[in-house]
Order: C-alpha cells, then sequence, then structure tokens
C-alpha cells in the first residue's frame, strides 16, 4: 500500500479517534500512536475507557496485519501477550477473519484492537473475560481451530489444518472430520474461506507449531503418525 493509500485510510480512523496520530519512525516504517477511547458494550455492560497504544504498521500491510503495543503499562504482560510485548488481539487466523470484514486502519481498530481493550477492562472489573477465554500460545490456536470446526478430537483437527498446510483441498475427497461426507457437502465451505486468509506456508507454520505441541505434551498418546503426510 502506498503512503497516500494508508494516509487515506488514517483520516477515516482520526475521525473516530482524534487523539491519535500517524508517524513514521526511523526504520521506515509508520505507526498509529496516542490515546484510544472508546465506548463498548456487550450484554448490556457499556465500558468507557482509554489505552495509550502504538499501532506498527508493516511495510506489506494489509497483507501482514498491524501490531499493537499498549504504551501505558496498564495491561500485564500474563494477560495475551506475545513475547516480543506486542498485544496477542487471538489466534491469527480469526484476527484475520475479523479484518476481512472491514480491511482498513479503522476496521482494524474497531474490529480486533477494541474487543481486546474491552476483554482487558471487562475482566478487571467483573472477574472474568466477556466473551470466553482461548490458552495462550499454540493450544489457544488449536482450541480456536477445534472451536471453528466444531470437533474437539485433536488429530482430526490436526489433518483439517494439513488440508490447508499441504493446498491439497479435494472436495470429493471424504472429510477428515469422520462424518462419511464428501468434503464440499461438509467442512469444504468452512476450509475455502480459510484459503482466502492465509498462505499455505502460514498454514504449515501452525501446524508444524501444533504438532510439536502435541508430542510435547502428549495429551492423547503418541503423535508421530501425524508427521506422515499423505501427498
Amino acid at each position: 500500500m502506498d503512503d497516500l493509500e494508508l494516509y487515506e485510510q488514517f483520516k477515516d480512523l482520526n475521525l473516530r479517534f482524534p487523539k491519535l496520530s500517524l508517524e513514521k519512525d526511523g526504520d521506515s516504517l509508520w505507526s498509529v500512536r496516542g490515546d484510544l477511547r472508546f465506548s463498548a458494550t456487550f450484554s448490556g455492560r457499556q465500558i468507557d475507557d482509554l489505552y495509550s497504544i502504538k499501532i506498527t504498521i508493516p511495510k506489506k500491510y494489509p497483507d501482514v496485519l498491524p501490531e499493537v503495543q499498549e504504551a501505558s503499562n496498564r495491561i500485564p504482560g500474563d494477560f495475551h501477550h506475545y513475547q516480543d510485548d506486542s498485544l496477542c488481539l487471538g489466534a491469527p487466523i480469526a484476527v484475520r477473519y475479523k479484518f476481512k470484514k472491514d480491511p482498513t486502519l479503522a476496521g482494524f481498530v474497531c474490529n480486533c484492537l477494541i474487543p481486546y481493550l474491552y476483554s482487558f477492562s471487562y475482566k478487571i472489573r467483573f472477574g472474568r473475560m466477556p466473551f470466553g477465554e482461548l490458552s495462550h500460545g499454540t493450544l489457544g490456536i488449536l482450541e480456536y481451530y477445534g472451536n471453528l470446526f466444531d470437533m474437539k478430537d485433536r488429530r482430526r483437527i490436526v489433518r483439517m489444518i494439513q488440508i490447508l498446510a499441504e493446498d491439497n483441498y479435494r472436495e470429493h475427497d471424504r472429510c477428515p472430520c469422520g462424518s462419511g461426507k464428501r468434503l464440499h457437502a461438509c467442512h469444504g465451505k468452512v476450509l475455502r474461506e480459510l484459503m482466502t486468509l492465509q498462505s499455505p506456508v502460514e498454514f504449515n507454520s501452525e501446524h508444524n507449531l501444533i504438532i510439536r505441541y502435541l508430542v510435547k505434551t502428549a495429551i492423547q498418546g503418541p503423535y508421530s503418525s501425524l508427521f506422515r503426510r499423505g501427498r
């Protein structure tokens, strides 16, 4: 995205959140900084709050999503952060789903960032998360895919992700979920939509992370057979 188009996106964002500014960092990356004041409601519980944030916009935006840091240190590091101290807004594919609804800076802030900030404010006030809470790290990614596919069997979830990792969707194959149906009549729609959100390389990275996690933790016994991929 060129600078002019990015600036147009920022103008729209700035109309909604006037305390934010667009700046260029020393490494030639654009960033959005400042106080983000929001009002959000879930199940009748409205929260008005303010956070100081920095949104770093990667050079390959919007194909690569921005990273967010919270500058006022209100949010502790054990609340859904990555190791580089950026905020974990959710499982990567979940964030892409939300961003796809409105692939702009304003869409990213409203659909991806504010729900995260609202969740933290909600938990501080009411002692629990408003939308439910996935585990941290790789297990959270696995749980998200399980919810997305409506499946609990981790072996079958891994085989679904393997289709995406290998770019090997064949609509007349049997669905790995065990229903006995062909893919196109079962989980095909979900898989086809996922294929528009990430590349096979990105799915492969998640697939390998999950395999290593399952082998390491041995949640359901040996997983070595999952490394033998059919071609």
